[in-house]
């Protein structure tokens, strides 16, 4: 039964379902007409994100609570995660920064990154987004994250049921930024 308080608006800008990761196909952002994006893959169970925020008060003498104009955020540690179920060479080099392909046909073997390198720029993702879709109006929600890496990932077996990969991308700002700068957007587009 829906309220009946007087101005209750019930709620119409909802979005429904889990969403889809996507990439960009040439490293840039997403084009208005979608061009050059490229799924992830099919995912189940949805995604989580974090924007992962740190925020800190001042402390100081005879402080008993926090007080307006003395919070900061000290750190942004965004983190998006996700079951996907498509494994593919392609996939597993954007689970394993670094790594590489001999682009065999036959048997392609992947080789992982060495420990205690440093990764190089192109060993970032460049360009992730979460999308959704508003039920009422349609319009497009995005969580974007120029750079990202994957940190960590699994692959979880079941008997008669589907690989699953659980991956953890976190936002990266890249080299030359403002150290204090937030490393994700929020997109909404009609």
């Amino acid at each position: 039964m829906p309220a009946t308080f007087p101005g209750y608006v019930p709620p119409s800008n909802v979005v429904i379902d889990a969403g889809v990761l996507y990439l960009t196909t040439d490293g840039l952002p997403l084009a208005s007409n979608g061009s050059n994006k490229a799924p992830f893959g099919a995912s189940v169970g949805g995604f989580t994100f974090d924007p992962g925020f740190t925020t800190r008060a001042v402390e100081y003498d005879g402080k008993h609570t926090r007080m307006q104009g003395l919070d900061r955020i000290t750190e942004w540690a965004s983190v998006l995660k996700g079951k996907l179920v498509e494994i593919t060479a392609p996939n597993m080099l954007r689970y394993n920064p670094g790594a590489s392909s001999d682009g065999s046909s036959g048997t392609n073997t992947l080789t992982m990154k060495a420990a205690g390198v440093l990764f190089q720029a192109t060993d970032y993702l460049k360009h992730l987004y979460l999308i959704g879709r508003q039920q009422v109006d349609g319009q497009l929600v995005r969580v974007h994250f120029p750079l990202a890496l994957c940190v960590k990932y699994q692959i979880v077996t079941q008997h008669n049921n589907e690989w699953q990969v659980d991956a953890q991308f976190d936002a990266v700002l890249p080299a030359g930024s403002d150290p204090q700068a937030c490393p994700f957007v929020y997109e909404f587009l009609s």
